[in-house]
């Protein structure tokens, strides 16, 4: 066999390989990859799009709305509520929990977190005893929730402003 013959049967064998390489190899595995990240590209935007479309619709419908009328409307409700809350959630055995009630909503961050752990952890076991005070102890944990958020927000207008 000539050098011509063997050259020529290497370069066959290298262009087989090559043609194999390329439809059952890694570019097959490659394009096969690919397909999957289009699928899930696309999966995303069909969900991104239906977000989207609901987030114009509640800005649409928020258009609407008299903020300083609403948060006097809260107020109101949180004037009525507060103090039947206070007097169902109130225990003469619990001092530190009622001495923060007491004191509500004039607490620092760290003890309106304290408050609404107390609250959570008094609220499972309600729940777990299917007591009706829960609904109590639910609403007024949105309460402590409300004031973090007002003081928060508070916090930010005063250092946007200085």
């Amino acid at each position: 066999m000539g050098i011509e013959i063997i050259l020529s049967l290497v370069g066959a064998g290298v262009a087989i390989l090559g043609v194999a390489a390329t439809y059952f190899g890694v570019i097959g595995k490659l394009t096969e990859r690919l397909v999957a990240v289009e699928t899930l590209l696309s999966n995303h935007l069909k969900e991104t799009s239906g977000l989207m479309s609901k987030v114009i619709t509640i800005e649409t419908k928020l258009g609407d709305v008299n903020l300083p009328q609403l948060a006097t409307r809260m107020e109101i409700f949180w004037g009525a509520v507060e103090p039947v809350l206070r007097s169902i959630i109130k225990q003469p055995i619990h001092f530190r929990k009622d001495d923060l009630i007491d004191r509500f909503p004039n607490l620092t961050d760290d003890e309106l977190f304290e408050l609404k752990c107390i609250l959570r952890e008094e609220m499972s076991e309600l729940t777990t005893n299917k007591d009706p005070k829960v609904l109590a102890y639910a609403l007024m944990m949105a309460r402590v929730d409300t004031v973090l958020h007002e003081k928060n927000i508070d916090k930010l207008t005063k250092e946007a402003m200085e």
